[in-house]
């Protein structure tokens, strides 16, 4: 499930919440299909929950410790395969600022963690 970045309207204004996509990815060819879109207030993306810690140290930890929380509770609430938690983002791969958008696993299940990349190549989610 890719917990991504706040909602905005037309008019470029927060409309207070996330988005989350539960996709389902091939451990072999790591190719991936979109199942569900859910909306939720106040499940913020791990960039997001990190973005407003002063400290780079405590930062990383707690943005860890809401993936994994947000993995406990989106197991329970939604489907009890999931097996990781991503966010979206835009991994730079030339000098000019040229690459890909990508999920990024923030989370991975001990039980398909060394199947999983780390990141999924795609094209824009939004």
């Amino acid at each position: 499930m890719a917990l991504l970045d706040q909602n905005y309207n037309r008019h470029g204004e927060p409309t207070w919440t996330n988005d989350q996509l539960l996709f389902d990815i091939c451990s072999v060819c790591h190719e991936w299909t979109e199942k569900e879109r859910l909306t939720h207030f106040g499940l913020f993306s791990p960039q997001e929950y990190f973005d407003d810690i002063n400290e780079p140290e405590l930062g990383v930890a707690a943005a860890e410790r809401h993936s994994i929380e947000s993995y406990k509770y989106l197991r329970r609430e939604f489907d009890d395969h999931l097996m990781s938690v991503a966010q979206h983002r835009y991994m730079v791969t030339e000098p000019r600022g040229g690459g890909y958008w990508a999920p990024h696993l923030v989370f991975k299940n001990e039980a398909v963690a060394i199947d999983l990349p780390e990141e999924i190549e795609c094209g824009h989610i939004s």
